[in-house]
């Protein structure tokens, strides 16, 4: 019976329990919402600034996720290597990445 409930389930059971218990008695200490129309405003002084759509240009965001990616795969793989081996490879790799970087620059 002791093994069950130290093991990592039982802590887990116990910890997600407790989590609960802390969560619904906060929820009683808690202030309740009240109907507050500026709760939802954007704040800036007391000025009441007209909301604009923000539309995020994710294109973008994608191409430097995929510049750090390979740069960073070939930072992991330099920084890797033995000791002992050639630089003549490394070049060759470095060489291959910045081709990489070049063709996806190219449109």
């Amino acid at each position: 019976m002791m093994e069950t409930v130290f093991s990592p389930v039982g802590i887990f059971v116990f910890f997600l329990g407790l989590s609960w218990l802390i969560y619904k008695g906060a929820g009683l200490i808690a202030p309740k919402p009240g109907g507050q129309s500026g709760k939802i405003k954007m704040y800036a002084c007391g000025e009441d600034l007209p909301q604009k759509k923000h539309n995020p240009n994710a294109a973008m965001f994608f191409h430097i996720a995929l510049y750090f990616t390979i740069i960073d795969v070939a930072a992991l793989t330099i920084a890797t290597l033995s000791h002992g081996v050639s630089p003549l490879p490394v070049f060759f790799y470095i060489g291959g990445v910045a081709l990489a970087v070049a063709a996806l620059q190219l449109k």
